[in-house]
């Protein structure tokens, strides 16, 4: 999705930590299978903070943090195969 809209991002970015949020934990064999996005998703971020703190960010660097994302997506196309991702509300019907 390509924006050059604030609010199409700040919206993106707003609904990602939401979801992220509502995680209970990751277990490892979880965390091992989404460390390559986790990785991809820092560096992208990292690349916001930069074009945030100084403006400096080029096109470039944010073509190349969004293709490895991209990437990182393709394995990941089916959210079956995240195992060990624990939401909320799961935890909460373990736990009870």
């Amino acid at each position: 999705m390509a924006t050059m809209h604030d609010t199409e991002a700040r919206d993106v970015i707003h609904h990602t930590a939401m979801q992220l949020a509502a995680l209970e934990f990751i277990d490892r064999h979880a965390a091992k299978d989404l460390s390559q996005m986790a990785e991809a998703v820092a560096n992208l971020f990292v690349v916001v903070f930069y074009q945030a703190e100084t403006g400096r960010a080029t096109r470039s660097d944010f073509r190349e943090a969004m293709t490895a994302v991209r990437q990182a997506l393709q394995q990941y196309a089916e959210p079956s195969k995240c195992q060990g991702v624990i939401s909320e509300k799961e935890a909460d019907k373990a736990w009870s």
